[in-house]
């Protein structure tokens, strides 16, 4: 679940970026930019819960320039356990490029991809 989520974030930068919708940078901003491309069962703020039980939380500081200042935490399995970084949680860095669509990094998924 975890590969399938990185696929859906991927998915959602890239499909905002060839339709031209730039994302608000903060938390809300993220999770309503997000919300449009992804099957969402229910928005809280800057969570969402989507049709398959996987709930994404947005962190965002209105300019997402440097490392850590704007992510998503996805939780594949909701609240059941054993709630983990790399068994069922990935943390997604987002970042601002010069034209104002988001990027991730590939590199900052690898430890993922394994």
């Amino acid at each position: 679940m975890i590969k399938k989520s990185i696929a859906g974030a991927s998915q959602a930068v890239v499909m905002n970026e060839v339709q031209g919708n730039k994302c608000g940078l903060s938390s809300e901003g993220l999770a309503k930019c997000f919300a449009e491309r992804l099957n969402v069962n229910s928005i809280n703020g800057a969570e969402l819960r989507l049709s398959d039980s996987t709930e994404w939380k947005f962190t965002g500081n209105n300019s997402c320039l440097g490392a850590g200042e704007c992510y998503i935490t996805i939780d594949v399995n909701g609240i059941e356990g054993p709630n983990a970084d790399g068994k069922d949680i990935v943390t997604i860095p987002l970042y601002a490029k010069s034209d104002g669509n988001l990027e991730i990094k590939r590199e900052d998924l690898d430890k993922y991809m394994n």
